[in-house]
């Protein structure tokens, strides 16, 4: 378990040295008792960039990274992919619109995220370019049956979204 822990702060450091976004989504301790060191801990890595085209590089540094601290400790790792999906980024054009769109509403400046949330753009990135904005959850809980957002935040995303739609009809309208 220290093992697994010394890892995922390794994780924390090269992602926020390479400006990824890796996440240790879950954590499993098969041995399960309060009074028993694990033998075994399993943990699953989600690792997004932006360069989508360094990304196998990054897990490849990083993996060698996880297999020095795992050799330190006298551990073994193993690793395997089980999903894998191309990032699809954000339209430059759309994502400083909806800068724009936040500064109006708020009157805030917009903080950016290297979301790489392929899965959601992926379904529009055929037909048309893609932006987004993101609506914070409470307590930062997401892609859980717990996830929740409160209403002001709500009702900020729709401000947000309203200028967002008249910042593009005068783009469009020239």
């Amino acid at each position: 378990m220290c093992g697994m822990a010394q890892m995922t702060l390794a994780i924390e450091a090269f992602a926020k040295q390479n400006s990824l976004v890796a996440t240790v989504g879950k954590c499993e301790l098969p041995s399960g008792s309060v009074n028993v060191i694990p033998g075994v801990v399993n943990f699953t890595l989600d690792i997004r960039s932006l360069d989508q085209a360094k990304l196998d590089d990054y897990c490849e540094a990083l993996l060698a990274q996880l297999d020095d601290i795992a050799e330190q400790r006298g551990l073994s790792l193993k690793s395997e992919l089980f999903y894998e999906a191309e990032s699809v980024p954000c339209a430059e054009s759309l994502q400083q619109l909806w800068g724009s769109a936040v500064e109006l509403s708020t009157k805030q400046a917009p903080l950016f995220l290297a979301s790489g949330a392929g899965h959601d753009a992926l379904a529009m990135a055929h037909l048309t370019e893609v932006g987004m904005l993101f609506v914070r959850c409470d307590k930062g809980i997401s892609h859980n049956p717990r996830e929740a957002v409160n209403v002001q935040d709500v009702e900020v995303a729709l401000d947000c979204l309203k200028q967002m739609l008249l910042l593009l009809k005068e783009r469009a309208d020239g």
